[in-house]
Protein backbone atom coordinates (compact mmCIF):
# COMPACT_ATOMS: atom_id res chain seq x y z
CA UNK A 1 0.00 0.00 0.00
CA UNK A 2 3.17 2.24 0.89
CA UNK A 3 4.15 1.68 -2.49
CA UNK A 4 1.09 2.78 -4.12
CA UNK A 5 1.17 5.77 -1.60
CA UNK A 6 4.56 7.09 -3.21
CA UNK A 7 3.22 6.22 -6.86
CA UNK A 8 0.13 8.44 -6.50
CA UNK A 9 2.05 11.23 -4.56
CA UNK A 10 4.69 11.62 -7.45
CA UNK A 11 1.87 11.88 -10.14
CA UNK A 12 -0.04 14.31 -8.50
CA UNK A 13 3.46 16.09 -7.30
CA UNK A 14 4.22 16.29 -10.75
CA UNK A 15 1.12 16.78 -12.09
CA UNK A 16 0.41 19.69 -10.15
CA UNK A 17 4.04 21.72 -10.77
CA UNK A 18 3.24 20.85 -14.44
CA UNK A 19 0.15 22.90 -14.09
CA UNK A 20 2.24 25.45 -11.70
CA UNK A 21 4.54 25.86 -15.08
CA UNK A 22 2.36 27.65 -17.01
CA UNK A 23 0.51 29.31 -14.52
CA UNK A 24 2.57 31.36 -13.15
CA UNK A 25 6.09 32.46 -13.56
CA UNK A 26 7.78 33.21 -17.01
CA UNK A 27 5.03 32.30 -19.50
CA UNK A 28 2.88 34.13 -17.80
CA UNK A 29 4.58 37.31 -17.84
CA UNK A 30 5.46 36.64 -21.64
CA UNK A 31 1.68 36.23 -22.43
CA UNK A 32 0.78 39.48 -20.15
CA UNK A 33 3.16 41.36 -22.21
CA UNK A 34 2.19 40.53 -25.51
CA UNK A 35 -1.48 41.40 -24.17
CA UNK A 36 -0.22 44.92 -23.11
CA UNK A 37 0.80 44.96 -19.73
CA UNK A 38 3.52 46.88 -19.14
CA UNK A 39 6.98 46.27 -17.24
CA UNK A 40 6.16 47.89 -13.66
CA UNK A 41 2.46 45.96 -14.32
CA UNK A 42 4.30 42.84 -14.82
CA UNK A 43 6.40 43.44 -11.57
CA UNK A 44 3.13 44.52 -9.58
CA UNK A 45 1.61 40.98 -10.85
CA UNK A 46 4.06 39.35 -9.67
CA UNK A 47 4.08 40.96 -6.17
CA UNK A 48 0.37 40.89 -5.70
CA UNK A 49 0.77 37.60 -6.16
CA UNK A 50 3.86 36.86 -3.54
CA UNK A 51 2.10 39.10 -1.22
CA UNK A 52 -0.97 37.14 -1.34
CA UNK A 53 0.94 34.10 -0.48
CA UNK A 54 2.77 35.96 2.47
CA UNK A 55 -1.11 36.72 3.76
CA UNK A 56 -2.15 33.27 4.27
CA UNK A 57 1.60 31.94 5.29
CA UNK A 58 1.13 34.44 7.92
CA UNK A 59 -1.85 33.10 9.10
CA UNK A 60 -0.40 29.39 8.66
CA UNK A 61 2.31 30.14 11.21
CA UNK A 62 -0.46 29.55 13.93
CA UNK A 63 -2.62 27.43 12.49
CA UNK A 64 -0.37 24.47 10.36
CA UNK A 65 -0.11 22.51 13.48
CA UNK A 66 -3.51 22.61 14.42
CA UNK A 67 -4.90 21.21 10.99
CA UNK A 68 -5.66 17.72 11.58
CA UNK A 69 -6.68 16.49 8.47
CA UNK A 70 -3.96 17.50 6.41
CA UNK A 71 -4.41 15.28 3.30
CA UNK A 72 -8.10 17.21 2.88
CA UNK A 73 -6.82 20.49 3.26
CA UNK A 74 -4.09 20.16 0.67
CA UNK A 75 -6.18 18.54 -1.62
CA UNK A 76 -8.95 21.77 -1.50
CA UNK A 77 -6.12 24.30 -1.71
CA UNK A 78 -3.90 22.36 -4.62
CA UNK A 79 -7.11 23.59 -7.28
CA UNK A 80 -6.45 27.40 -5.90
CA UNK A 81 -4.52 28.32 -9.63
CA UNK A 82 -7.83 27.51 -11.51
CA UNK A 83 -9.35 30.56 -10.09
CA UNK A 84 -6.29 32.53 -12.39
CA UNK A 85 -6.60 29.69 -14.78
CA UNK A 86 -9.93 31.37 -16.12
CA UNK A 87 -9.07 34.80 -16.04
CA UNK A 88 -5.82 33.62 -18.03
CA UNK A 89 -8.28 31.82 -20.95
CA UNK A 90 -11.14 34.47 -20.75
CA UNK A 91 -7.89 37.20 -21.77
CA UNK A 92 -6.97 35.33 -24.61
CA UNK A 93 -10.52 34.87 -25.93
CA UNK A 94 -12.04 38.40 -25.10
CA UNK A 95 -10.20 41.02 -27.38
CA UNK A 96 -11.27 43.90 -24.93
CA UNK A 97 -9.69 42.00 -21.95
CA UNK A 98 -6.10 43.68 -22.49
CA UNK A 99 -3.90 46.24 -21.27
CA UNK A 100 -4.59 47.89 -17.93
CA UNK A 101 -8.02 46.43 -18.00
CA UNK A 102 -6.61 43.18 -18.24
CA UNK A 103 -4.27 44.45 -15.24
CA UNK A 104 -6.79 45.36 -12.90
CA UNK A 105 -8.12 41.98 -13.26
CA UNK A 106 -5.52 40.07 -12.93
CA UNK A 107 -4.68 42.24 -9.52
CA UNK A 108 -7.73 40.84 -8.52
CA UNK A 109 -7.76 37.22 -9.42
CA UNK A 110 -3.80 36.99 -8.79
CA UNK A 111 -4.58 37.99 -4.67
CA UNK A 112 -6.94 35.15 -4.71
CA UNK A 113 -5.50 32.63 -6.05
CA UNK A 114 -1.80 32.83 -4.63
CA UNK A 115 -3.47 33.01 -1.44
CA UNK A 116 -4.34 29.64 -1.86
CA UNK A 117 -1.56 28.89 -3.35
CA UNK A 118 0.05 30.14 0.42
CA UNK A 119 -1.55 27.48 1.82
CA UNK A 120 -0.68 24.65 -0.39
CA UNK A 121 2.90 25.65 0.26
CA UNK A 122 2.90 25.19 3.74
CA UNK A 123 0.69 22.22 3.45
CA UNK A 124 2.67 20.49 0.94
CA UNK A 125 5.60 20.34 3.21
CA UNK A 126 3.74 19.19 5.98
CA UNK A 127 1.78 15.95 3.67
CA UNK A 128 4.66 13.86 3.38
CA UNK A 129 4.62 12.81 7.31
CA UNK A 130 1.33 11.79 6.78
CA UNK A 131 1.64 9.52 3.63
CA UNK A 132 5.53 8.01 3.69
CA UNK A 133 8.42 6.95 5.53
CA UNK A 134 10.05 10.13 6.04
CA UNK A 135 13.88 8.20 6.76
CA UNK A 136 13.91 8.13 2.76
CA UNK A 137 12.50 11.91 2.08
CA UNK A 138 15.63 13.64 1.10
CA UNK A 139 15.77 11.13 -1.49
CA UNK A 140 12.09 10.79 -2.49
CA UNK A 141 12.73 14.69 -2.75
CA UNK A 142 15.88 14.27 -5.35
CA UNK A 143 13.86 11.95 -7.24
CA UNK A 144 10.73 13.33 -7.54
CA UNK A 145 12.26 16.85 -8.34
CA UNK A 146 14.54 15.42 -11.05
CA UNK A 147 11.37 13.81 -12.98
CA UNK A 148 9.61 16.89 -12.41
CA UNK A 149 12.24 18.59 -13.88
CA UNK A 150 12.99 16.36 -17.13
CA UNK A 151 8.80 16.33 -17.96
CA UNK A 152 8.69 20.01 -17.26
CA UNK A 153 10.93 20.47 -19.02
CA UNK A 154 9.48 18.48 -22.47
CA UNK A 155 6.36 21.00 -21.68
CA UNK A 156 7.62 24.20 -22.27
CA UNK A 157 10.30 23.54 -24.76
CA UNK A 158 7.31 22.13 -26.70
CA UNK A 159 5.45 25.15 -25.87
CA UNK A 160 8.43 28.08 -26.64
CA UNK A 161 8.58 26.09 -29.94
CA UNK A 162 5.44 26.33 -31.04
CA UNK A 163 4.95 29.76 -30.28
CA UNK A 164 8.39 30.70 -32.19
CA UNK A 165 6.22 29.16 -34.74
CA UNK A 166 2.53 30.10 -34.55
CA UNK A 167 0.46 32.87 -32.80
CA UNK A 168 1.69 33.05 -29.15
CA UNK A 169 -1.84 33.96 -27.66
CA UNK A 170 -3.71 31.21 -29.11
CA UNK A 171 -0.80 28.67 -28.14
CA UNK A 172 -1.06 29.92 -24.79
CA UNK A 173 -4.73 29.21 -24.48
CA UNK A 174 -4.28 25.74 -25.35
CA UNK A 175 -1.67 25.08 -22.71
CA UNK A 176 -3.86 26.74 -19.78
CA UNK A 177 -6.79 24.14 -20.54
CA UNK A 178 -4.37 21.14 -20.60
CA UNK A 179 -2.92 22.94 -17.34
CA UNK A 180 -6.25 23.19 -15.55
CA UNK A 181 -7.05 19.38 -16.59
CA UNK A 182 -3.43 18.32 -14.94
CA UNK A 183 -4.61 20.41 -11.92
CA UNK A 184 -8.56 18.69 -11.87
CA UNK A 185 -6.12 15.67 -12.25
CA UNK A 186 -3.54 16.30 -9.76
CA UNK A 187 -5.74 17.27 -6.99
CA UNK A 188 -8.14 13.96 -7.53
CA UNK A 189 -4.87 12.13 -6.84
CA UNK A 190 -4.10 13.73 -3.55
CA UNK A 191 -7.45 13.10 -2.46
CA UNK A 192 -7.22 9.49 -2.70
CA UNK A 193 -3.75 9.00 -0.74
CA UNK A 194 -3.82 7.10 2.28
CA UNK A 195 -2.28 8.28 5.55
CA UNK A 196 -0.34 5.50 7.10
CA UNK A 197 0.87 7.82 10.16
CA UNK A 198 -2.41 9.08 12.30
CA UNK A 199 -1.34 7.67 15.54
CA UNK A 200 1.24 10.46 16.04
CA UNK A 201 -1.15 13.25 14.66
CA UNK A 202 -3.66 12.47 17.74
CA UNK A 203 -0.41 12.72 19.59
CA UNK A 204 0.45 16.36 19.22
CA UNK A 205 -0.16 19.28 20.89
CA UNK A 206 -0.34 22.01 18.51
CA UNK A 207 -0.20 24.87 21.04
CA UNK A 208 2.75 23.06 22.36
CA UNK A 209 4.42 22.85 19.09
CA UNK A 210 3.89 26.69 18.38
CA UNK A 211 5.31 27.50 21.51
CA UNK A 212 8.31 25.46 21.07
CA UNK A 213 9.62 26.63 18.11
CA UNK A 214 9.13 30.18 18.84
CA UNK A 215 11.57 29.27 21.82
CA UNK A 216 13.62 27.33 19.47
CA UNK A 217 16.74 29.79 18.52
CA UNK A 218 17.41 28.25 15.13
CA UNK A 219 13.98 29.87 13.99
CA UNK A 220 15.27 33.36 15.08
CA UNK A 221 18.87 32.56 13.23
CA UNK A 222 17.07 31.21 10.48
CA UNK A 223 14.58 34.03 9.56
CA UNK A 224 16.82 36.55 8.02
CA UNK A 225 18.57 34.21 5.36
CA UNK A 226 15.11 32.92 4.51
CA UNK A 227 14.18 36.20 3.99
CA UNK A 228 17.19 37.32 1.99
CA UNK A 229 17.07 34.13 -0.03
CA UNK A 230 13.47 35.25 -1.21
CA UNK A 231 14.64 38.15 -2.33
CA UNK A 232 17.20 36.68 -4.10
CA UNK A 233 14.59 33.92 -5.44
CA UNK A 234 12.11 36.45 -6.85
CA UNK A 235 14.79 38.46 -8.36
CA UNK A 236 15.56 35.82 -10.25
CA UNK A 237 11.90 34.55 -10.79
CA UNK A 238 11.23 37.88 -12.58
CA UNK A 239 14.49 37.54 -14.68
CA UNK A 240 12.66 36.99 -18.05
CA UNK A 241 11.30 40.59 -17.79
CA UNK A 242 14.72 42.05 -16.64
CA UNK A 243 15.80 40.24 -20.05
CA UNK A 244 12.97 41.76 -22.29
CA UNK A 245 13.61 45.38 -20.38
CA UNK A 246 17.14 45.01 -21.63
CA UNK A 247 16.54 43.63 -25.54
CA UNK A 248 18.30 40.09 -24.72
CA UNK A 249 14.66 38.16 -25.42
CA UNK A 250 11.63 39.30 -26.34
CA UNK A 251 7.83 38.32 -25.57
CA UNK A 252 8.06 34.87 -27.52
CA UNK A 253 11.15 33.91 -26.38
CA UNK A 254 9.56 34.56 -22.45
CA UNK A 255 9.21 30.86 -22.08
CA UNK A 256 13.16 30.26 -22.89
CA UNK A 257 13.44 30.95 -19.22
CA UNK A 258 10.81 28.27 -17.28
CA UNK A 259 12.78 25.83 -20.11
CA UNK A 260 15.51 26.71 -18.37
CA UNK A 261 14.40 27.01 -14.72
CA UNK A 262 13.35 22.84 -15.54
CA UNK A 263 16.42 21.67 -17.17
CA UNK A 264 18.23 23.07 -13.73
CA UNK A 265 15.99 21.60 -11.89
CA UNK A 266 16.21 18.02 -13.56
CA UNK A 267 20.09 18.26 -13.89
CA UNK A 268 20.36 19.73 -10.17
CA UNK A 269 18.15 17.21 -8.23
CA UNK A 270 19.98 14.76 -10.58
CA UNK A 271 23.18 15.52 -8.90
CA UNK A 272 21.29 15.72 -5.88
CA UNK A 273 20.46 12.04 -5.57
CA UNK A 274 23.98 10.93 -7.26
CA UNK A 275 25.40 12.95 -4.06
CA UNK A 276 23.52 13.09 -0.78
CA UNK A 277 24.91 9.42 -0.10
CA UNK A 278 28.45 10.31 -0.87
CA UNK A 279 28.30 13.84 0.97
CA UNK A 280 27.39 15.92 3.20
CA UNK A 281 24.19 17.94 2.84
CA UNK A 282 25.48 20.94 4.18
CA UNK A 283 28.87 20.47 1.95
CA UNK A 284 27.10 20.08 -1.25
CA UNK A 285 24.48 23.22 -0.69
CA UNK A 286 27.33 25.54 -0.07
CA UNK A 287 29.57 24.26 -3.13
CA UNK A 288 26.56 24.49 -5.15
CA UNK A 289 25.28 28.16 -3.85
CA UNK A 290 28.86 29.59 -4.14
CA UNK A 291 29.41 28.26 -7.73
CA UNK A 292 25.70 29.75 -8.25
CA UNK A 293 26.67 32.98 -6.79
CA UNK A 294 29.36 33.57 -9.03
CA UNK A 295 27.76 32.65 -12.28
CA UNK A 296 24.63 34.70 -11.93
CA UNK A 297 25.89 38.09 -12.86
CA UNK A 298 27.17 36.88 -15.79
CA UNK A 299 23.90 36.29 -17.37
CA UNK A 300 23.23 39.53 -19.18
CA UNK A 301 26.81 40.00 -20.38
CA UNK A 302 27.03 37.39 -23.39
CA UNK A 303 23.72 38.54 -25.55
CA UNK A 304 20.67 35.99 -26.02
CA UNK A 305 22.60 32.94 -26.58
CA UNK A 306 25.34 33.54 -23.60
CA UNK A 307 21.82 34.46 -21.44
CA UNK A 308 20.45 31.25 -22.11
CA UNK A 309 23.52 28.94 -21.56
CA UNK A 310 25.13 31.22 -18.16
CA UNK A 311 21.27 31.22 -16.35
CA UNK A 312 20.84 27.16 -17.02
CA UNK A 313 24.38 26.55 -15.54
CA UNK A 314 23.90 28.80 -13.01
CA UNK A 315 19.94 27.66 -12.26
CA UNK A 316 21.77 23.66 -11.91
CA UNK A 317 23.53 24.36 -8.98
CA UNK A 318 20.94 26.51 -7.27
CA UNK A 319 17.92 23.74 -7.84
CA UNK A 320 20.70 21.61 -6.12
CA UNK A 321 20.21 24.53 -3.24
CA UNK A 322 16.58 24.57 -3.57
CA UNK A 323 16.55 20.64 -2.63
CA UNK A 324 19.03 20.55 -0.22
CA UNK A 325 17.72 23.25 2.39
CA UNK A 326 14.18 21.65 2.95
CA UNK A 327 16.41 18.46 3.73
CA UNK A 328 19.21 20.62 6.17
CA UNK A 329 15.42 22.08 7.97
CA UNK A 330 14.95 18.45 8.82
CA UNK A 331 18.00 17.89 10.30
CA UNK A 332 18.35 20.93 12.13
CA UNK A 333 14.54 21.53 13.44
CA UNK A 334 12.77 18.78 15.33
CA UNK A 335 10.10 16.91 13.79
CA UNK A 336 7.24 18.33 16.18
CA UNK A 337 8.05 21.65 15.31
CA UNK A 338 8.46 20.75 11.90
CA UNK A 339 4.95 22.10 10.91
CA UNK A 340 5.44 25.80 12.43
CA UNK A 341 8.66 25.73 11.19
CA UNK A 342 7.94 25.80 8.26
CA UNK A 343 5.08 28.10 7.74
CA UNK A 344 7.52 30.32 9.06
CA UNK A 345 9.92 29.72 6.55
CA UNK A 346 8.22 29.94 3.66
CA UNK A 347 6.22 33.11 5.17
CA UNK A 348 9.80 34.73 5.44
CA UNK A 349 10.92 33.52 2.48
CA UNK A 350 7.45 34.17 0.17
CA UNK A 351 7.52 37.74 1.75
CA UNK A 352 11.16 38.61 0.12
CA UNK A 353 10.02 37.32 -3.11
CA UNK A 354 7.35 39.44 -2.37
CA UNK A 355 9.57 43.13 -2.31
CA UNK A 356 12.27 42.27 -4.78
CA UNK A 357 9.63 43.48 -7.55
CA UNK A 358 9.47 46.73 -5.64
CA UNK A 359 13.46 46.72 -5.41
CA UNK A 360 13.85 45.78 -9.09
CA UNK A 361 13.80 49.02 -10.72
CA UNK A 362 15.79 51.49 -8.58
CA UNK A 363 18.73 49.44 -7.94
CA UNK A 364 18.42 48.88 -12.09
CA UNK A 365 18.21 52.97 -12.41
CA UNK A 366 21.23 53.13 -9.80
CA UNK A 367 23.55 50.24 -11.40
CA UNK A 368 21.58 48.77 -14.13
CA UNK A 369 20.27 44.40 -14.97
CA UNK A 370 24.09 42.99 -14.32
CA UNK A 371 23.63 44.96 -10.58
CA UNK A 372 20.36 43.94 -9.65
CA UNK A 373 22.10 40.23 -10.29
CA UNK A 374 24.91 40.43 -8.72
CA UNK A 375 22.61 42.03 -5.80
CA UNK A 376 20.52 38.79 -5.91
CA UNK A 377 24.01 36.70 -5.97
CA UNK A 378 25.18 38.16 -2.82
CA UNK A 379 22.05 37.73 -0.78
CA UNK A 380 22.17 33.98 -1.86
CA UNK A 381 25.13 33.70 -0.75
CA UNK A 382 24.85 34.91 2.57
CA UNK A 383 21.76 32.72 3.05
CA UNK A 384 23.51 30.14 2.03
CA UNK A 385 26.70 30.32 4.25
CA UNK A 386 24.28 31.19 7.41
CA UNK A 387 22.67 27.36 6.68
CA UNK A 388 25.99 26.02 6.31
CA UNK A 389 27.53 27.31 9.76
CA UNK A 390 23.95 26.46 11.64
CA UNK A 391 24.14 22.99 10.43
CA UNK A 392 27.04 22.53 11.07
CA UNK A 393 27.00 23.67 14.49
CA UNK A 394 23.70 21.52 15.66
CA UNK A 395 25.65 18.36 14.07
CA UNK A 396 28.75 18.86 16.71
CA UNK A 397 26.42 19.42 19.14
CA UNK A 398 24.49 16.07 18.28
CA UNK A 399 27.77 13.91 17.96
CA UNK A 400 28.85 15.29 21.24
CA UNK A 401 25.36 14.23 23.25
Amino acid sequence: MERKNLIKYYVAHLLYNLAFAFLTGAVVQGFLAKQGLSENQIYTYASISTWAQVFTMSLMTFFSARIKKVKLWTTIFAGSLLVSAIILILSALLPNLKGNTLALYIFIVSAISFAGVGVYNILSYCLPYRVMDMKEYGKITGISSMIIGAVVFGATTLYATITSKLDLVKVFVFFIIFSVVALVVSVCLFKSLKEINKQEEQKTNAKEEILAVFKNKDTYILMLPNFIRGIATGIVGVIAVLAMSGGIIVESQASIVTIVLQAGLLVGNLLFVLTCKRFKTRTAMFISNTIFCILLPFAFTFGTIGFIIVLVISLIFRCLVDTAIPVLVTEIIPKDEIGPFTSIRMLVFTAGQAVAPMLITPISNSVGGVGVLVVAAVLQFLCGLVYFIVAKIKKENVAKL
